[in-house]
């Protein structure tokens, strides 16, 4: 049997570049308002990051949790600036909602330095609860014994935790706030009403549709595989953005890190785009 030829380079731009897929090719680039400057900030938090965590090592274990969050904002941030870049801003708010969830656990960390380690040595405890719960589950979907978690070794793992709480002075373990209930405390209550609407976007819900699709005569609905509503853009890039500067101050004020001016300044330039900005739904085009 011969094997098919693989299609020229003449064919795949001739299929690339046909009206039918144009809009849809990821070889093409929304341009939204702000995009520059939201990337250009997530080099700053790059260079940020990496910097300060070389001069300024982590004072204690069970402060590489707090690093791990701020890393964890860093990769959601970009992931949700490429998804902006191909007109899936429902899709790039399913990121934000766990961004903002992580930006509100710094920004309680850092508020209440009192109850900081209870927090993060629950947040800890909670972990080996939840691995050892993936472990199980694993283990029953692909009915294999030698996959099932060991309850000796979690009751070790959390009695050694026990005692490495109690060195640092923590002999009850402290929650963090639900994000509504941080989100109020610290004047984002704004952004929680994305972070409600990322809940419907989520989980498929009626509230995903609210842009992405069009109701037509006799009944029909018009599904649109992108979204290139500016409002609906911008709504989920500045949501993002500034969740994701809210987990870089509080990230290095806990660490110790000094955030450098160029932050604060292209967080003003990106608010500022998004002001002066204009977005029609034609504006798909190369931005490489």
């Amino acid at each position: 049997m011969s094997e098919e030829a693989p299609p020229s380079i003449e064919q795949i731009r001739e299929w690339l570049t046909h009206e039918s897929l144009a809009k849809y090719t990821v070889m093409r680039r929304l341009r939204w308002p702000g995009r520059k400057q939201a990337v250009q900030l997530l080099h700053i938090i790059d260079k940020t990051g990496g910097e300060q965590s070389r001069k300024h090592p982590t004072p204690h274990r069970h402060y590489h949790w707090v690093t791990r969050m701020f890393w964890r904002s860093r990769r959601l941030y970009e992931a949700i600036l490429f998804l902006l870049d191909v007109a899936q801003p429902e899709e790039a708010a399913v990121l934000a909602r766990s961004l903002f969830e992580d930006s509100m656990r710094l920004m309680e960390l850092d508020e209440d330095e009192g109850k900081r380690d209870a927090r993060i040595i629950w947040w800890m405890n909670d972990s080996i609860q939840r691995s050892f719960n993936l472990q199980k589950e694993q283990a029953q979907c692909l009915v294999d014994d030698d996959l099932v978690p060991s309850v000796e070794q979690l009751e070790k793992e959390r009695a050694s935790l026990q005692k490495y709480a109690a060195r640092h002075g923590v002999t009850r373990y402290e929650k963090f706030s639900s994000p509504k209930g941080a989100a109020f405390r610290f004047d984002r209550r704004d952004y929680y009403s994305y972070y409600a609407w990322a809940h419907q976007a989520t989980h498929g819900n009626e509230g995903f549709w609210f842009v992405a699709s069009m109701k037509r005569a006799r009944g029909s609905e018009l599904l649109r595989a992108k979204t290139t509503d500016a409002l609906t853009l911008n709504a989920v890039s500045q949501f993002a953005t500034q969740a994701m500067f809210d987990s870089m101050t509080s990230a290095s004020s806990i660490l110790g890190w000094i955030v450098p001016e160029e932050a604060f300044e292209k967080l003003a330039e990106y608010a500022q785009a998004l002001d002066d900005g204009q977005l029609d739904d034609d504006d798909l085009d190369d931005d490489e």
